[in-house]
């Protein structure tokens, strides 16, 4: 049955067209309703699809995807309760078996039905979210299959459904967890939390089941946002709950209670005695007028929590004691934690002192981050940013080595703070723990050449060589003064740790380079063997050049012949013999892929991502020369020869050349071509990956689709995959996957990475995009040496325990405040190598 045929059968219940996957319909009452529906090949699974989730049955199963707060009548079916249906379904599935994955799929991976007057029926953020009790949560699907009808095996699949974003599943899972004979606390806090915007009496009733069931703390500060509450009562029957007692304080300060506020304050901090407490004693006392004590309390915070003292300097209620100089003396200690450089702290006060001059009215603050460049905005009254660029050189006025980042923010009330070091990332920042365990590329792991015998001929080459330059010489009509070979090349070439191919050493027996006359590639100088040796011997041009690639998923293509080229950002087998200006040469490689033979020619220089083939040997090269001289595939004027050189040229067309392609799965065909590297493949439904098997496929994207099957990938040599906004993912196909590299998944839900640990050459792994989840696993990754995770997700690995040995990149994402970065490069591993500055202007 055809899409068309669904939007038939829905159309004749009442329902419109919207686009594809999605009818809208007014109900009577003048609610609006939204439904999507996919399809599932789930009619040949397991057990039969209760029939209330069937749109048409055959070989194809059509699913109707309702999962509302409620189900109305008149969808052209009898009401039922999809989502309990759906979970009945699939809890009674193999953990394997397809049903689970293909049904789980279309209904309820995908967007819900909702009223326009309640655009989210359940909600999941704001205040607090992250100070709510929770279990640990793995995906959701093993979790549904694993529901055995007991209590905590539908907590389970509440706190997956949770992380996946299913909302509607998650509150179903609580309401059987509870009725399987949960405890009420956790589970009905958490549905009281859901549905506080659809249902707020109801979610009163469950928060007040919460509070009697232990959680009186986070169920009383739930509480708070539907009707006034017991403060009182949260902080006696759960004392060990601070956001309460926070809570409790301030509702006693803000409604001119201050005595009595600082009663409560002091009982808690007999309790708590932290940085926290001392911070709202602070301000209490700032409200009884006393502005020495409060600024005792405020020190003593920040001697508890330096970490603090940013809070502190940003808290607006602190507005009254700015005019203090201990006040301000605030920023001393913590400098004074910091350890911090006098002299960079004074040119950060300047950085600032002229940014708030240049600053527009009611600006909010001024974010500067260098690394691989600098960039500068003013985040204005409405949120939005204005571009602004720094005074002065930052990086020369601060002293800076080459590559290490600084994010420095001003703040209009007084005060800025950096983080110096690390390196800068996207929307981020790194921090490099061991340079030398992070690989180059993958040259180092394949195998040497198959054939290890040099295509060139020596004698073939000079008699090349003179009829080359023989036919030049007719063509511009006159001679050119060549060098004479260097007396002493032989000592000069035995410092080499590669000896030249035995084409080119012969060549340097007829003549020593060419000068400066151009005379290989229409413009490329043939070096003497003073510079071959000085420029094999040593890459200068390399020095500050970082031997690995910061962006693990930034791919070297495959360039020429399979395997020919070790894809490498350098190597010591690479012989510059021929100079193209601009740190660009032509290179006799001398440690070849297994594809490759020594001796080949290939294009090196800063300028490229990697290396380019170019020809088989010294000789190849030049006999195309003189078969293009020969053939009349030339130009010449104003003594300026330009030969076409095919596909060994600067700008060739090769049948090797790499192709990266991008297609839109929604709209076109998945079919790549033969030498296709890079595929990114954007939208849709479930991709079928079939179609890349076979090709020399290095990198793959797959962004915003329902699902794709990954098992096709075991028969490609893909190194860097990225999965992002896809609905429906399984990485267990990639298990022992024995090229992949690095992996980077964005997804909505929970995902099992346990998959991951098996991959072997595995080092590279990008999670910011995700859900907090287990990471235990990745303790268990043996070459993990790379990873990029939120600040919440770094909190939950240092609350798992999970050591990383080898990890030697750290990046941490999200827009970070210096502090923040400050203080997680603290908690690395060998330490980050981050200064942090706080200062007043």
């Amino acid at each position: 049955m055809t899409e068309a045929r669904v939007r038939e059968r829905l159309a004749a219940a009442g329902w419109e067209w919207r686009r594809s996957g999605t009818m809208e319909r007014v109900w009577p009452d003048g609610t609006f309703w939204r439904c999507t529906y996919g399809t599932t090949r789930a009619g040949r699974c397991e057990g039969d699809i209760p029939e209330g989730l069937i749109f048409a049955a055959g070989d194809e199963v059509f699913v109707v995807d309702v999962l509302g707060f409620t189900d109305p009548a008149g969808m052209g079916f009898e009401g039922v309760d999809r989502t309990a249906a759906g979970l009945d379904l699939l809890a009674a599935a193999s953990p394997g078996g397809t049903l689970a994955k293909n049904v789980l799929k279309p209904l309820m991976a995908r967007a819900a039905v909702f009223r326009e007057r309640s655009v989210r029926p359940i909600g999941l953020s704001g205040f607090m979210l992250e100070e709510m009790p929770r279990r640990p949560a793995g995906p959701l699907i093993p979790a549904i299959a694993a529901a055995d009808g007991s209590s905590d095996r539908w907590l389970d699949v509440a706190f997956a459904a949770l992380d996946a974003g299913m909302l509607h599943v998650a509150l179903e899972s609580f309401d059987r967890a509870l009725a399987a004979g949960a405890e009420p606390g956790l589970a009905e806090l958490w549905r009281g939390w859901l549905l506080m915007e659809a249902d707020p009496a109801e979610a009163a009733t469950a928060m007040e089941r919460a509070a009697d069931g232990g959680m009186a703390g986070p169920a009383t500060c739930l509480l708070a946002g539907i009707r006034p509450v017991d403060w009182e009562r949260a902080t006696r029957e759960d004392p060990g709950y601070l956001l309460g007692w926070l809570s409790r304080v301030l509702e006693l300060g803000e409604s001119g209670r201050a005595r009595e506020a600082l009663r409560v304050i002091d009982e808690a901090a007999a309790l708590h005695p932290g940085a926290k407490v001392r911070h709202y004693r602070g301000w209490v006392h700032a409200l009884l007028g006393d502005e020495d004590a409060a600024l005792d309390d405020l020190a003593e915070a920040v001697r508890l929590a330096p970490w603090i003292t940013e809070e502190i300097l940003a808290d607006p209620d602190h507005d009254g004691l700015r005019g203090r100089p201990d006040f301000w003396r605030l920023t001393g200690l913590r400098a004074a934690e910091n350890e911090q450089d006098p002299q960079a702290t004074e040119v950060l006060r300047r950085l600032a002192v002229q940014t708030a001059a240049r600053a527009p009215d009611g600006w909010r603050r001024a974010t500067f981050t260098i690394g691989g460049g600098t960039k500068g905005h003013f985040t204005l009254p409405d949120g939005t940013l204005k571009n602004q660029g720094l005074p002065f050189d930052l990086r020369k006025a601060l002293r800076l080595g080459r590559g290490m980042a600084v994010t420095v923010v001003v703040h209009p009330s007084g005060w800025f703070e950096a983080a110096v070091g690390g390196r800068a990332e996207n929307s981020g920042a790194a921090c490099v723990l061991d340079e030398e365990a992070l690989p180059s590329g993958p040259g180092d792991e394949v195998d040497g050449p198959a054939d290890p015998t040099q295509a060139g001929d020596p004698a073939e080459a000079v008699c090349l060589l003179r009829a080359y330059l023989q036919r030049r010489e007719e063509i511009l009509g006159h001679s050119d003064e060549l060098p004479p070979p260097a007396a002493d090349r032989e000592e000069m070439f035995a410092d080499l740790e590669y000896p030249l191919p035995d084409d080119l050493r012969a060549l340097y027996d007829v003549m020593d380079g060419g000068d400066d006359l151009g005379l290989i590639d229409n413009g490329y100088d043939w070096l003497p063997a003073s510079l071959v040796s000085e420029l094999g011997s040593d890459h200068y041009w390399m020095d500050n050049v970082p031997l690995f690639d910061p962006d693990p998923w930034r791919i070297m293509l495959d360039d020429g012949p399979p395997g020919a080229v070790r894809r490498s950002i350098d190597r010591d087998g690479w012989i510059p013999f021929a100079d193209g200006g601009n740190n660009e040469y032509l290179a006799v490689d001398m440690d070849p892929g297994p594809g490759g033979r020594p001796g080949q020619v290939i294009r090196i220089g800063l300028r490229r991502d990697g290396p380019t083939y170019v020809a088989d040997s010294v000789t190849s090269l030049l006999r195309r020369h003189v078969e293009a001289l020969e053939w009349g595939d030339w130009t010449c004027g104003d003594d300026d020869l330009r030969i076409d050189l095919g596909d060994m040229a600067l700008a060739r067309e090769s049948e090797n050349e790499p192709d990266a392609s991008t297609v839109w799965a929604c709209r076109e065909v998945l079919n790549p071509g033969h030498n296709t590297q890079s595929l990114w493949v954007r939208g849709g439904g479930d991709i079928d990956l079939r179609t890349v098997r076979g090709i020399r496929l290095l990198k793959l994207e797959l962004t915003q689709c329902r699902s794709a099957d990954l098992g096709p990938l075991r028969e490609t040599a893909v190194e860097a995959l990225t999965l992002e906004d896809v609905e429906a993912l399984d990485l267990t196909p990639i298990a022992g996957h024995p090229t992949l590299r690095a992996v980077r998944v964005r997804a909505q839900h929970a995902v099992d990475l346990e998959p991951l640990v098996t991959v072997p050459r595995l080092y590279a792994l990008d999670l910011c995009g995700s859900p907090v989840m287990d990471l235990a696993a990745l303790g268990r990754m043996s070459r993990l040496h790379y990873l990029s995770l939120r600040y919440e997700q770094w909190q939950e690995l240092w609350r798992q325990n999970v050591t990383l040995p080898g990890l030697a990149m750290a990046v941490l994402s999200d827009d970070p405040s210096p502090s923040r970065i400050a203080e997680w490069a603290r908690r690395l591993p060998r330490g980050g190598g981050v200064q942090h500055y706080i200062g007043q202007y």
